[in-house]
Protein backbone atom coordinates (compact mmCIF):
# COMPACT_ATOMS: atom_id res chain seq x y z
CA UNK A 1 0.00 0.00 0.00
CA UNK A 2 1.38 3.13 -0.99
CA UNK A 3 2.10 6.16 1.36
CA UNK A 4 -0.46 8.14 0.03
CA UNK A 5 -3.22 5.62 0.02
CA UNK A 6 -1.83 4.77 3.69
CA UNK A 7 -2.69 8.56 4.50
CA UNK A 8 -5.80 8.76 2.83
CA UNK A 9 -7.18 5.67 4.94
CA UNK A 10 -5.67 7.15 8.20
CA UNK A 11 -7.49 10.44 6.96
CA UNK A 12 -11.14 9.51 6.47
CA UNK A 13 -12.31 9.82 9.39
CA UNK A 14 -10.76 12.69 10.52
CA UNK A 15 -13.22 16.06 10.55
CA UNK A 16 -12.18 18.50 8.29
CA UNK A 17 -11.02 21.44 10.17
CA UNK A 18 -8.98 19.05 12.86
CA UNK A 19 -5.81 20.79 13.50
CA UNK A 20 -2.89 18.08 13.48
CA UNK A 21 0.90 18.36 14.64
CA UNK A 22 3.25 16.46 12.18
CA UNK A 23 4.22 13.89 14.97
CA UNK A 24 0.50 12.96 15.53
CA UNK A 25 0.26 12.15 11.67
CA UNK A 26 3.27 10.32 11.30
CA UNK A 27 2.25 8.14 14.70
CA UNK A 28 -1.06 7.19 13.33
CA UNK A 29 0.39 5.55 9.89
CA UNK A 30 3.18 4.30 12.04
CA UNK A 31 0.45 2.75 14.02
CA UNK A 32 -2.15 1.51 11.71
CA UNK A 33 0.27 0.63 8.77
CA UNK A 34 3.66 0.25 10.18
CA UNK A 35 4.91 2.88 8.03
CA UNK A 36 8.63 3.84 7.99
CA UNK A 37 8.72 7.25 9.72
CA UNK A 38 11.22 8.99 7.35
CA UNK A 39 9.09 8.38 4.56
CA UNK A 40 6.21 10.22 5.81
CA UNK A 41 6.41 14.22 4.86
CA UNK A 42 2.65 15.64 5.79
CA UNK A 43 3.95 19.05 4.36
CA UNK A 44 4.37 16.88 0.48
CA UNK A 45 0.58 16.62 0.71
CA UNK A 46 -0.12 20.73 1.54
CA UNK A 47 -2.30 23.31 -0.98
CA UNK A 48 -0.23 25.64 0.18
CA UNK A 49 3.32 24.41 0.66
CA UNK A 50 5.79 23.57 -2.31
CA UNK A 51 8.94 20.93 -1.12
CA UNK A 52 11.77 20.26 -3.47
CA UNK A 53 11.23 16.53 -4.75
CA UNK A 54 7.14 16.31 -4.53
CA UNK A 55 5.42 14.64 -6.86
CA UNK A 56 2.19 14.46 -7.82
CA UNK A 57 -1.01 16.93 -7.35
CA UNK A 58 -3.13 15.10 -4.19
CA UNK A 59 -2.76 17.98 -1.02
CA UNK A 60 -4.72 16.95 2.33
CA UNK A 61 -3.88 19.56 4.54
CA UNK A 62 -3.13 23.31 5.28
CA UNK A 63 0.08 24.10 6.61
CA UNK A 64 -0.31 26.57 9.56
CA UNK A 65 3.03 26.65 11.11
CA UNK A 66 6.02 25.05 11.49
CA UNK A 67 4.81 21.25 12.54
CA UNK A 68 0.60 21.82 12.52
CA UNK A 69 -1.13 21.63 9.94
CA UNK A 70 -5.11 21.97 9.29
CA UNK A 71 -6.79 18.62 7.44
CA UNK A 72 -9.18 20.22 5.16
CA UNK A 73 -9.50 17.22 2.63
CA UNK A 74 -8.86 15.59 -0.87
CA UNK A 75 -11.19 18.51 -2.18
CA UNK A 76 -10.62 21.44 -0.71
CA UNK A 77 -11.42 24.16 -2.93
CA UNK A 78 -10.43 27.14 -0.92
CA UNK A 79 -10.54 30.57 -2.45
CA UNK A 80 -9.48 32.92 -5.20
CA UNK A 81 -8.81 36.38 -4.87
CA UNK A 82 -11.01 37.34 -7.52
CA UNK A 83 -13.54 35.69 -5.47
CA UNK A 84 -12.55 37.80 -2.08
CA UNK A 85 -13.03 40.91 -3.86
CA UNK A 86 -16.54 39.61 -5.45
CA UNK A 87 -17.67 39.24 -1.71
CA UNK A 88 -15.72 42.72 -0.90
CA UNK A 89 -17.54 44.18 -3.34
CA UNK A 90 -21.05 42.53 -2.80
CA UNK A 91 -20.85 44.21 1.08
CA UNK A 92 -19.02 46.98 0.11
CA UNK A 93 -20.75 49.61 2.35
CA UNK A 94 -20.38 47.61 4.93
CA UNK A 95 -16.19 47.56 4.99
CA UNK A 96 -16.02 50.82 3.87
CA UNK A 97 -17.84 52.16 7.42
CA UNK A 98 -15.62 49.86 9.63
CA UNK A 99 -11.93 50.65 8.12
CA UNK A 100 -12.47 54.36 6.75
CA UNK A 101 -10.64 55.14 10.03
CA UNK A 102 -7.58 54.05 8.31
CA UNK A 103 -7.94 56.42 5.31
CA UNK A 104 -8.35 58.96 7.61
CA UNK A 105 -5.77 58.21 10.01
CA UNK A 106 -3.05 58.40 7.58
CA UNK A 107 -4.16 61.91 6.28
CA UNK A 108 -4.18 62.91 9.72
CA UNK A 109 -0.65 61.86 10.46
CA UNK A 110 0.42 63.31 6.98
CA UNK A 111 -1.15 66.45 8.28
CA UNK A 112 1.06 66.72 11.94
CA UNK A 113 3.91 64.70 11.54
CA UNK A 114 7.18 66.99 11.75
CA UNK A 115 10.61 64.85 12.76
CA UNK A 116 12.30 68.00 13.49
CA UNK A 117 8.84 69.76 15.96
CA UNK A 118 10.12 71.19 19.26
CA UNK A 119 7.60 68.85 21.22
CA UNK A 120 8.57 65.59 19.59
CA UNK A 121 6.32 63.60 21.99
CA UNK A 122 3.40 65.51 21.96
CA UNK A 123 3.77 65.57 18.26
CA UNK A 124 4.19 61.99 17.84
CA UNK A 125 1.14 61.21 20.17
CA UNK A 126 -1.41 63.76 18.12
CA UNK A 127 0.36 62.28 14.40
CA UNK A 128 -0.96 58.69 15.62
CA UNK A 129 -3.84 59.60 17.60
CA UNK A 130 -6.21 58.26 15.23
CA UNK A 131 -4.53 54.87 14.33
CA UNK A 132 -6.99 53.44 16.72
CA UNK A 133 -6.81 49.55 16.74
CA UNK A 134 -4.18 49.72 14.67
CA UNK A 135 -1.94 50.77 17.60
CA UNK A 136 -3.63 49.59 20.57
CA UNK A 137 -6.34 46.88 21.56
CA UNK A 138 -6.79 43.83 23.43
CA UNK A 139 -3.52 43.73 25.81
CA UNK A 140 -1.72 45.34 23.02
CA UNK A 141 -0.28 48.89 23.52
CA UNK A 142 2.35 49.90 21.08
CA UNK A 143 0.99 53.60 21.16
CA UNK A 144 0.74 53.41 24.88
CA UNK A 145 4.76 52.71 25.31
CA UNK A 146 6.15 54.35 22.03
CA UNK A 147 4.59 57.96 23.56
CA UNK A 148 5.71 57.32 27.25
CA UNK A 149 9.02 56.73 25.92
CA UNK A 150 8.47 59.88 23.24
CA UNK A 151 7.56 61.88 26.54
CA UNK A 152 10.80 60.91 29.05
CA UNK A 153 13.58 60.53 26.30
CA UNK A 154 11.75 62.65 23.03
CA UNK A 155 15.41 63.10 21.27
CA UNK A 156 16.12 59.35 21.38
CA UNK A 157 13.03 58.46 19.75
CA UNK A 158 13.12 61.32 17.68
CA UNK A 159 16.62 60.05 16.12
CA UNK A 160 14.49 56.53 16.26
CA UNK A 161 12.31 57.33 13.59
CA UNK A 162 14.85 58.97 11.67
CA UNK A 163 16.50 55.81 10.97
CA UNK A 164 13.51 53.67 10.97
CA UNK A 165 12.74 56.02 8.04
CA UNK A 166 15.46 55.86 6.33
CA UNK A 167 15.14 53.98 3.36
CA UNK A 168 18.86 53.83 2.25
CA UNK A 169 18.69 50.77 4.83
CA UNK A 170 17.39 47.51 4.29
CA UNK A 171 14.45 47.06 6.11
CA UNK A 172 15.63 44.37 8.36
CA UNK A 173 18.71 46.76 9.88
CA UNK A 174 16.27 49.19 10.57
CA UNK A 175 13.53 47.28 12.55
CA UNK A 176 15.90 45.45 14.59
CA UNK A 177 18.03 48.61 15.18
CA UNK A 178 14.18 50.64 16.24
CA UNK A 179 13.64 47.24 18.58
CA UNK A 180 17.52 47.39 20.00
CA UNK A 181 16.36 50.74 21.01
CA UNK A 182 12.93 50.47 22.51
CA UNK A 183 14.71 47.52 24.83
CA UNK A 184 16.63 50.30 26.03
CA UNK A 185 13.89 52.80 26.51
CA UNK A 186 11.91 49.96 28.18
CA UNK A 187 14.91 49.47 30.59
CA UNK A 188 15.43 52.88 31.09
CA UNK A 189 11.36 53.38 32.06
CA UNK A 190 11.42 50.57 34.35
CA UNK A 191 14.24 52.57 36.57
CA UNK A 192 13.37 56.05 36.46
CA UNK A 193 10.12 55.21 38.28
CA UNK A 194 8.89 52.99 41.42
CA UNK A 195 5.93 50.79 40.36
CA UNK A 196 7.51 50.16 36.69
CA UNK A 197 9.18 47.20 37.21
CA UNK A 198 6.32 44.82 35.68
CA UNK A 199 6.21 46.41 32.68
CA UNK A 200 7.93 44.05 30.52
CA UNK A 201 7.01 44.78 26.91
CA UNK A 202 7.40 47.55 24.78
CA UNK A 203 4.87 46.04 21.94
CA UNK A 204 7.19 47.68 19.02
CA UNK A 205 6.96 44.76 17.12
CA UNK A 206 6.38 43.64 13.04
CA UNK A 207 3.08 45.12 12.52
CA UNK A 208 3.83 48.45 14.69
CA UNK A 209 6.22 49.02 12.36
CA UNK A 210 4.10 48.73 10.01
CA UNK A 211 2.13 51.12 10.63
CA UNK A 212 4.55 53.91 11.24
CA UNK A 213 6.38 52.94 7.68
CA UNK A 214 2.49 53.10 5.76
CA UNK A 215 1.85 55.86 7.89
CA UNK A 216 5.22 57.64 6.46
CA UNK A 217 5.36 55.84 3.07
CA UNK A 218 1.59 55.00 2.36
CA UNK A 219 2.67 54.36 -1.41
CA UNK A 220 5.22 51.69 -0.76
CA UNK A 221 4.29 49.80 2.61
CA UNK A 222 1.06 47.58 3.72
CA UNK A 223 -0.49 47.33 7.19
CA UNK A 224 0.60 43.90 8.58
CA UNK A 225 -1.39 41.60 11.32
CA UNK A 226 0.32 37.95 11.32
CA UNK A 227 -3.04 36.71 12.40
CA UNK A 228 -3.92 38.64 9.20
CA UNK A 229 -1.91 37.36 7.09
CA UNK A 230 -1.99 33.93 7.71
CA UNK A 231 -5.78 33.66 7.85
CA UNK A 232 -5.75 35.07 4.16
CA UNK A 233 -2.47 33.18 3.41
CA UNK A 234 -4.53 29.36 4.05
CA UNK A 235 -7.63 31.04 2.35
CA UNK A 236 -6.56 31.63 -0.95
CA UNK A 237 -3.31 28.51 -0.86
CA UNK A 238 -0.75 30.91 -0.79
CA UNK A 239 2.85 29.79 -0.75
CA UNK A 240 5.56 31.00 1.56
CA UNK A 241 9.06 31.00 0.32
CA UNK A 242 10.87 29.75 3.53
CA UNK A 243 14.69 29.91 3.35
CA UNK A 244 17.31 27.89 5.46
CA UNK A 245 17.85 31.18 7.18
CA UNK A 246 15.03 33.50 7.96
CA UNK A 247 15.50 36.83 8.63
CA UNK A 248 14.69 39.11 11.07
CA UNK A 249 11.33 40.24 8.81
CA UNK A 250 10.84 36.81 6.63
CA UNK A 251 7.17 36.96 7.76
CA UNK A 252 6.85 41.00 6.49
CA UNK A 253 8.56 39.71 3.11
CA UNK A 254 6.51 36.88 2.12
CA UNK A 255 3.09 39.07 3.36
CA UNK A 256 4.62 42.05 1.31
CA UNK A 257 4.61 39.62 -1.87
CA UNK A 258 0.50 38.67 -0.90
CA UNK A 259 -0.29 41.65 -1.16
CA UNK A 260 1.18 42.19 -4.21
CA UNK A 261 -0.65 39.77 -5.66
CA UNK A 262 -3.78 41.33 -4.51
CA UNK A 263 -2.42 44.76 -5.74
CA UNK A 264 -2.36 43.47 -8.87
CA UNK A 265 -5.86 41.74 -8.94
CA UNK A 266 -7.40 45.07 -7.34
CA UNK A 267 -5.49 47.43 -10.05
CA UNK A 268 -7.73 45.08 -12.79
CA UNK A 269 -10.71 45.94 -10.97
CA UNK A 270 -12.26 49.08 -12.96
CA UNK A 271 -15.72 48.42 -10.20
CA UNK A 272 -13.73 48.15 -6.87
CA UNK A 273 -11.32 51.15 -7.91
CA UNK A 274 -14.66 53.33 -8.89
CA UNK A 275 -16.33 52.02 -5.92
CA UNK A 276 -13.19 52.84 -3.70
CA UNK A 277 -12.99 56.59 -5.59
CA UNK A 278 -16.54 57.53 -4.71
CA UNK A 279 -16.54 56.65 -1.12
CA UNK A 280 -13.20 58.56 -0.13
CA UNK A 281 -13.96 62.68 0.48
CA UNK A 282 -11.74 65.33 1.72
CA UNK A 283 -11.05 63.81 5.50
CA UNK A 284 -9.36 60.61 3.71
CA UNK A 285 -6.16 60.31 2.26
CA UNK A 286 -6.40 58.96 -1.41
CA UNK A 287 -4.62 56.28 -1.36
CA UNK A 288 -3.52 56.74 -5.15
CA UNK A 289 -0.82 53.20 -4.98
CA UNK A 290 -4.15 51.23 -3.72
CA UNK A 291 -2.06 49.94 -0.72
CA UNK A 292 -4.77 50.53 1.95
CA UNK A 293 -7.51 49.36 -0.19
CA UNK A 294 -5.28 45.70 -0.10
CA UNK A 295 -4.80 45.57 3.00
CA UNK A 296 -8.47 45.80 3.56
CA UNK A 297 -9.21 43.62 1.40
CA UNK A 298 -7.00 41.22 2.80
CA UNK A 299 -8.67 42.04 6.23
CA UNK A 300 -11.87 41.75 5.37
CA UNK A 301 -11.03 37.71 3.56
CA UNK A 302 -9.57 36.82 6.50
CA UNK A 303 -12.63 36.14 7.79
CA UNK A 304 -14.37 34.85 4.97
CA UNK A 305 -15.02 30.84 5.11
CA UNK A 306 -13.57 28.90 2.37
CA UNK A 307 -15.23 26.55 0.11
CA UNK A 308 -14.54 23.22 2.02
CA UNK A 309 -16.10 21.09 -0.85
CA UNK A 310 -15.87 20.47 -4.72
CA UNK A 311 -19.01 23.09 -6.24
CA UNK A 312 -22.01 21.13 -7.54
CA UNK A 313 -22.13 19.40 -10.64
CA UNK A 314 -23.83 22.04 -13.55
CA UNK A 315 -26.83 20.52 -15.35
CA UNK A 316 -26.55 18.82 -18.98
CA UNK A 317 -25.52 21.63 -21.75
CA UNK A 318 -22.95 23.46 -18.64
CA UNK A 319 -25.13 26.20 -17.85
CA UNK A 320 -27.64 27.45 -15.64
CA UNK A 321 -30.60 25.18 -15.13
CA UNK A 322 -32.63 27.62 -17.04
CA UNK A 323 -35.99 27.40 -19.23
CA UNK A 324 -35.35 27.92 -23.01
CA UNK A 325 -37.52 30.33 -22.98
CA UNK A 326 -36.88 32.09 -20.43
CA UNK A 327 -37.39 36.21 -19.83
CA UNK A 328 -35.37 38.64 -18.02
CA UNK A 329 -37.26 40.32 -15.35
CA UNK A 330 -35.37 43.53 -15.36
CA UNK A 331 -37.78 46.21 -16.05
CA UNK A 332 -36.62 49.21 -18.40
CA UNK A 333 -35.47 52.20 -16.79
CA UNK A 334 -34.65 50.24 -13.49
CA UNK A 335 -32.80 52.79 -10.97
CA UNK A 336 -30.72 51.56 -8.43
CA UNK A 337 -30.70 54.64 -5.81
CA UNK A 338 -28.78 54.57 -2.44
CA UNK A 339 -25.62 56.48 -0.62
CA UNK A 340 -21.92 56.17 -2.31
CA UNK A 341 -20.55 53.02 -1.48
CA UNK A 342 -23.37 50.57 -1.48
CA UNK A 343 -23.06 48.60 -4.62
CA UNK A 344 -24.85 50.34 -6.78
CA UNK A 345 -22.27 50.28 -9.66
CA UNK A 346 -21.02 46.53 -8.62
CA UNK A 347 -24.89 45.25 -9.09
CA UNK A 348 -25.45 46.87 -12.36
CA UNK A 349 -22.94 43.92 -14.12
CA UNK A 350 -25.69 41.44 -12.94
CA UNK A 351 -28.26 43.81 -14.05
CA UNK A 352 -26.95 43.78 -17.62
CA UNK A 353 -25.79 40.40 -18.00
CA UNK A 354 -29.63 39.45 -17.47
CA UNK A 355 -30.59 42.23 -19.83
CA UNK A 356 -29.01 41.20 -22.81
CA UNK A 357 -28.99 37.45 -22.19
CA UNK A 358 -32.12 37.30 -21.59
CA UNK A 359 -32.05 35.46 -18.41
CA UNK A 360 -34.31 36.25 -14.85
CA UNK A 361 -31.92 38.21 -12.66
CA UNK A 362 -31.90 36.24 -10.03
CA UNK A 363 -30.12 33.50 -12.08
CA UNK A 364 -27.21 35.79 -13.23
CA UNK A 365 -27.23 36.81 -9.54
CA UNK A 366 -26.56 32.84 -8.46
CA UNK A 367 -23.25 32.47 -10.70
CA UNK A 368 -19.77 33.25 -9.81
CA UNK A 369 -19.14 37.15 -9.96
CA UNK A 370 -16.00 36.59 -12.13
CA UNK A 371 -18.03 34.63 -14.86
CA UNK A 372 -20.79 36.91 -15.00
CA UNK A 373 -18.15 40.08 -14.78
CA UNK A 374 -15.76 38.54 -18.01
CA UNK A 375 -19.49 38.58 -20.08
CA UNK A 376 -20.33 42.22 -19.23
CA UNK A 377 -16.72 43.33 -20.38
CA UNK A 378 -17.01 41.08 -23.73
CA UNK A 379 -20.35 42.77 -24.13
CA UNK A 380 -19.14 46.22 -23.28
CA UNK A 381 -16.45 45.73 -25.71
CA UNK A 382 -18.89 44.55 -28.51
CA UNK A 383 -20.71 47.93 -27.95
CA UNK A 384 -23.96 46.38 -26.25
CA UNK A 385 -23.38 48.28 -22.58
CA UNK A 386 -22.13 51.78 -22.55
CA UNK A 387 -21.24 53.09 -19.08
CA UNK A 388 -21.52 56.44 -18.44
CA UNK A 389 -20.91 58.72 -15.26
CA UNK A 390 -22.94 61.81 -14.32
CA UNK A 391 -21.29 64.32 -12.21
CA UNK A 392 -23.89 66.08 -9.54
CA UNK A 393 -24.35 69.98 -10.74
CA UNK A 394 -23.19 72.23 -8.09
CA UNK A 395 -24.98 75.29 -10.35
CA UNK A 396 -28.17 76.41 -11.26
CA UNK A 397 -30.98 74.14 -11.92
CA UNK A 398 -31.54 72.43 -15.25
CA UNK A 399 -33.08 73.93 -17.73
CA UNK A 400 -35.36 71.20 -20.22
CA UNK A 401 -35.77 72.47 -23.74
CA UNK A 402 -38.84 70.70 -25.62
CA UNK A 403 -39.84 71.68 -29.12
CA UNK A 404 -43.78 72.65 -29.80
CA UNK A 405 -44.98 71.01 -33.75
CA UNK A 406 -47.21 71.52 -35.20
CA UNK A 407 -47.85 69.31 -38.43
CA UNK A 408 -44.63 68.76 -39.73
CA UNK A 409 -43.02 72.18 -38.83
CA UNK A 410 -41.48 73.34 -35.55
CA UNK A 411 -43.11 76.60 -34.16
CA UNK A 412 -41.07 76.95 -31.37
CA UNK A 413 -39.22 75.64 -27.89
CA UNK A 414 -40.67 75.85 -24.43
Amino acid sequence: MKILDQLRACLKDVPLGTRLKRQEIIDRMAAEYGANPNSILPSDYCYNMTNKGKTGNVNFFLHLEDGLYEYVGEHYVGMSIDDVLSRYKADFGHFWSEERYKWEAVKHYKEIWNIAAPDFGAMLANALSKAGNLLSGGMYYPYKMITLFAREDPETVRSMFQRLYDESRPLADRYTAFRASCDKCLAACRRNQEGRDKVLNHYQDLRAMSVYLSFEYPDTYFLYKYKMYTQFRDLIGFQEKKGRAKSEIWKLENYNRLCQDVLDMIQKDEILLQMQKDALDDSCWPDSACHLLTQTVIYAGSFMEPNRAPPPALPPGGGPDIPEKAVTDVAKNTILYGPPGTGKTYRTVSYAVAVIENKPLASVQAERYSDVLARYHEYKAAGLIEFTTFMRLTGPPLITLRPTVLSDRIQGVR
